[in-house]
Formats: structure tokens, sequence, C-alpha cells
């Protein structure tokens, strides 16, 4: 009874020492300093066909990774029959093997996994995400979608009108009208990045076409595989030769895609959308590719701008001022150069002081405190890590690194140089990659509400567009 009645009296006692302490909410918690990250070195190793294959094993999670990565994406698609590269992939997921469309999916569903095609501007992918229990019936459909897909001209059929269906829904979306618009003057329309399929282009694409475009793309010469995840080197090497050994012939495709030319000077355009209780916003310019000195540098310049929920942006716009429910920036990083832009959507009748509000944070970011420089450096620090925590996730940033030839120790010396970063030269990044002077303004709204206010700002010439200018005639659907 003593001893019961002893640990009664030591939690009374430690209870009111806990409740006798007091927090001090003076200033916050001091967290702790960031910490470097280890990633394994990326393996590689080549099939006896001669495919490459890029191997990272993470242990502990029962899930596997693994992509076929092909040369040639919508880049590629000829002028008259843009959309292509895209329908390709759409029919490499309606059936393959000995299934059809419908029993491939329930196949997949079986499995529970993942297995999706897809097209983007410089690479056709096959991405597999499976429990490693599920490994060899995963492989084998994957091993059909890659190399057995069907092809059959009633599922392209499906695909095209569902496609003209979702061309002919973007005229009512002003999201879409903007960044479209955006694109466009950004790089030109004949550039692969700005290029849409269009009615005549999509009708234009036969099965035959789209036979053609993977018999050139789809090959082994061109082809390259990225595993990531809890299987060995040794094991995924003899399921993949098992697999796709005999898998042989084609040669590497050429992807060639234009860099765009400088933005100089400031154009306002403005697209009408009777009745639209939003003006979609888009601010930006030609951006810098991916292997810039400056990348670091530019990357902690864009969190305090835009890249975080307490960047300037979203603090003015949202916090403050109550324009919207988010405004943001960043930067995009394709193999080419790629472009800097700063977005929301903002209520109609605020308009042209939402204009001003980012005008002001896209001079002002020239300057910046040291306090933002220590926040936005421990930010992404801190949340570093984050990034590497699925085996997905893994997989993206092992793409990422691939795809831009990055240095082998890049995952980890990644914080020590956020770390390193000064306030000179985040400052300077700001002043070379973010031009307020030499910038595309983009706004998507009804224009019998946004004009007058926007043409009082005095920010620039004026410029209206018609839907139809941007996006293409509506299709017609029978």
């Amino acid at each position: 009874m003593k001893a019961v009645f002893a640990f009664f009296m030591g939690l009374l006692l430690t209870a009111h020492s806990l409740v006798a302490q007091k927090a001090d909410r003076t200033k916050p918690p001091v967290s702790e300093a960031p910490r470097g990250l280890i990633v394994p070195k990326v393996e590689q190793f080549t099939l006896k066909n001669g495919v490459k294959v890029y191997y990272l094993q993470k242990t502990g999670v029962p899930h596997v990774s693994i992509t076929v990565r092909s040369n040639g994406g919508t880049a590629n698609d000829p002028e008259a029959k843009i959309g292509l590269a895209t329908a390709t992939a759409m029919l490499m997921n309606d059936g393959a093997g000995n299934r059809n469309a419908l029993e491939l999916s329930d196949e997949i569903d079986y499995l529970g996994i993942i297995l999706q095609s897809y097209a983007s501007t410089d690479e056709m992918s096959v991405g597999l995400f499976t429990p490693v229990s599920r490994l060899d019936a995963s492989l084998d459909l994957m091993r059909d979608v890659v190399l057995k897909p069907r092809f059959e001209a009633t599922e392209w059929q499906r695909r095209q009108r569902e496609s003209l269906v979702a061309l002919a829904q973007a005229h009512d979306e002003a999201r879409v009208i903007a960044s479209t618009a955006f694109n466009q003057l950004i790089y030109g329309k004949s550039h692969p990045f700005a290029r849409r399929a269009s009615e005549s282009t999509l009708k234009n694409i036969s099965i035959a076409d789209i036979q053609g475009f993977y018999r050139q793309t789809i090959t082994a010469a061109n082809s390259s595989f990225l595993v990531v995840g809890d299987v060995s080197k040794e094991t995924i090497k003899a399921k993949l030769e098992a697999r796709f050994g005999l898998w042989k012939g084609g040669t590497v495709k050429k992807v060639t895609i234009s860099d765009p030319s400088k933005t100089t000077g400031r154009t306002l355009y403005l697209v009408d959308k009777p009745g639209a209780v939003q003006t979609e916003l888009r601010f930006g310019s030609a951006g810098v590719r991916r292997n810039t000195p400056d990348y670091f540098a530019i990357t902690i310049m864009n969190t305090i701008l835009g890249g975080s929920f307490s960047s300037r942006l979203n603090q003015n716009i949202r916090e403050t001022h109550g324009y919207a429910y988010g405004a943001n920036s960043g930067f995009s990083f394709p193999r080419s150069v790629g472009h800097f832009i700063a977005s929301s959507a903002v209520q109609t009748d605020v308009t042209d002081k939402a204009v001003n509000e980012f005008m002001k944070e896209l001079t002002n970011i020239r300057n910046i405190s040291d306090d933002e420089v220590t926040r936005a450096r421990n930010y992404e620090a801190l949340g570093y890590p984050e990034n590497f925590g699925t085996v997905n996730a893994l997989a993206a940033n092992v793409s990422e690194k691939i795809t831009h030839n990055l240095p082998d120790n890049y995952f980890n010396t990644y914080v020590p140089n956020i770390l390193a970063l000064t306030k000179a030269q985040i400052e300077r990044a700001a002043e070379q990659y973010v031009d307020p002077a030499n910038m595309v303004v983009v706004m998507v709204g009804d224009l019998s509400k946004i004009r007058v206010g926007v043409e009082a700002l005095n920010l620039g010439p004026i410029k209206v567009l018609t839907k139809e200018e941007v996006l293409g005639a509506i299709p017609v659907l029978k």
C-alpha cells in the first residue's frame, strides 16, 4: 500500500509542477538547426540488350517505383498532328497484350498498383508503382504496356471525343485560358511549350500515325529504366532481363527545343470572359536553365517572394488585403530554358488594386531583410528531407537529377548550399531574374468591369485578345 501511495503522490507532484510552469509566449520557440541529408549514390547498370538502368535501393517501405523513359514527346508532334504523343500515351493505357482496355484496368485495380503512360514535352514514360509482393505480376503488365500495346481504333475514337470535349470545356475555364495565353506570349505559339491540339489536328491523327509514333519512340535504343524501392539490384536486374531482354532496335531520338526570346518591355494582355467573378492574373518572363549556378539563390529568393505560405505575395494578396485565396510565384525548369511566373485569381472588383500590389512586390523583392533570408533558408533546409519521404518522391527527385545531369552529390550538398547563401547573392538573383519592367502580364476576366481600372494604372500598352485567338475555335461536337 505504501508503494501505491508513493506512486500516486509522485504523479500529483509531477502534475503540479507542470501546471506551475508557464510557457514563454513572448517569442517563438527555437527550432532545431537544419540537418544535412544522406542519400545513397544512384547506381547504373545495363541489361544485356544495352538498355541502361538507373537504380536506387530504398529499404523499409515494401514498394517499388519503376519507370521506362523514352526520348521524345509532344515536341516531336508534327505541326498538322499536334496531340499525337499524348494520343499514343493514352492508347498505351487502353489495352495491351491479351487484355483490352477494361480488362487491363481491372487487373491493375485487382493488384492494387499504379500503371500509367504519360507524354511530356520531351519524354514518353510508362510508370509503375507496386507493392513488392505484387512485383512479378505488375512487371508482366508493364511489359505488355511497353512492348505490346493494342492500339484499337474504337479506343482512339473514344479518346478523341474526350479530347474534343476537353478542348470545348477549356473555353469556360479562365485558368486554362490565362495559362495558355501566358505560354504563347512567353514562348511563341509555335513553340513546343505553347502549342495546343485543336479540332483539326486531333481529327487528323489516325491509328497508323499512333502506331508509327510508338515504333519510332518506344524503342530499346531510345529508352532507359529508373528503379527506386525495396528491391535488390540483382533481383530487379534478373526480373527486367526476363521480361525486356529481347527488346531491341531503334535509334536515339533527338529532341530539339529552342530557348524563348528574352522578354522585353511590359505589355498587358486582356482576355474577355463576361460574367467572371474572378480575374485570373499571370505575370512573368523568360527564365533560366536548371543548371544555372544561381539556382540556389533563385530558390531562396522565390521562397521569399511567392514560394511559401508566408511569402510576400501571399501575405499581401491573401492575408493583408483579402483579394484572393492565395498568390504564388515560381520558376519552371524544363530541359531547356523555362520561365518565371507569378499568379493568382482575384475578385473582379479589386483587379486593378491586386495588379498594383503584384507590381509593388515584384519591384520590392530586390530589397530583402536579414530576417527574411534566415527564415527562407531554414524553411527550405528543414523541409528538404520531406522530398525523400516516399518511394515515389525519391524517384521523382532521382528523375530530375538524371534529366538535368546534376552532380552525384547533389542531394547531399543541397542543404549546405542553401544555408551558405548570402543576402547579397539573393538580392542579385532578384535583380537579374525578376524584372517587372520587362514582363508579360495576362488578365482573363470581365473586361466591362476591369478594363477602366487597369488602364488607369498606366503600366504599359494594353492589347485585347479573344478566347478564340488563344484557344482556337470551339470544336464541333456531334
